[in-house]
């Protein structure tokens, strides 16, 4: 099997393009190091293979990589703790519930949260985009997303 200039071109840039993805990867790696609930991703390889409909090759030329997927790794980081009584940490498996107050869910392990006003006679936390921590009643067993509510704490604490 004979491969041309431009294909073995191809195969050099191949490897260049990959290794700048890769690259890409490692740098917010490093760059979130310190973000709280950031995680880190893993930049994994493919390799192209040449193949030819109705032909058997005994060895198959390599034709360059491909980028395979960039896979994000969930493990527990460690939990530190705060003097800022709503900062929030979960350990082990799991996300806080996040609603952007359009209908729209999210989902983080950043557990940075901020009381806030969310209306004459109510606090909420939020997150630093404004988005509210969503939960439920303790009393009433949550079985969606849709059933989650923004935690809201009254202005006046009843007597």
């Amino acid at each position: 099997m004979h491969m041309g200039i431009f294909g073995t071109l191809y195969i050099g840039y191949s490897g260049l393009f990959s290794d700048s993805q890769a690259m890409n990867v490692s740098a917010d790696n490093i760059t979130n190091l310190n973000t709280t609930g950031f995680k880190a991703g893993r930049y994994e390889f493919g390799d192209v293979i040449r193949r030819a409909v109705g032909q058997v090759f005994n060895k198959e030329a390599g034709y360059g990589v491909s980028p395979k997927a960039v896979r994000w790794l969930f493990s527990q980081g460690g939990i530190r703790a705060t003097d800022v009584a709503t900062d929030l940490a979960i350990a082990g498996r799991g996300f806080f519930v996040l609603s952007d107050g359009k209908g729209n869910i999210f989902f983080t392990r950043d557990g940075e949260f901020r009381i806030n006003e969310a209306d004459e006679k109510h606090f909420a936390l939020q997150n630093s985009l404004g988005m509210y921590l969503l939960g439920s009643d303790p009393e009433v067993k949550a079985t969606s997303l849709v059933d989650l509510k923004p935690h809201l704490i009254p202005k006046v604490m009843p007597a």
